[in-house]
């Protein structure tokens, strides 16, 4: 399993290769990953797997940062806020290292949603 990178879903061609290089040069590795991935869990992603069906990306762009310390996330967002590319992000944790990149971004989603309303989702 890769053990420091950053997730990229649901970008344009040239968004993702601009926005991978930025990460790149910030000392980040970038995995983005295409649509027809996007039906395994982001465990199955990170551990380099191929899908055996088909998926279909998020509805709209979304990073993943899997292992980075809180420093090296503070950095990462700051690159992530610099491109206006994605709003939607998250950290890899226990549980949704088991939900495929759609079903993640349900849930983002979701929060944001509640957020927006000012109701606490959990």
């Amino acid at each position: 399993m890769l053990s420091k990178v950053v997730l990229l879903f649901g970008l344009t061609e040239e968004a993702g290769a601009a926005l991978a290089s930025a990460f790149a040069a910030a000392g980040f590795g970038v995995l983005p990953v295409p649509p027809e991935r996007c039906s395994m869990p982001l465990a199955a992603i990170l551990e380099g797997r191929q899908p055996l069906v088909p998926g279909n990306a998020p509805p709209e762009p979304m990073a993943v940062f899997h292992g980075l310390s809180d420093s090296e996330l503070d950095r990462a967002l700051a690159v992530l806020r610099k491109s206006g590319a994605v709003s939607l992000k998250a950290v890899t944790t226990p549980a949704n290292l088991r939900w495929t990149p759609p079903e993640l971004w349900e849930n983002l989603s979701a929060e944001r949603k509640a957020i927006k309303h000012g109701k606490r989702r959990h």
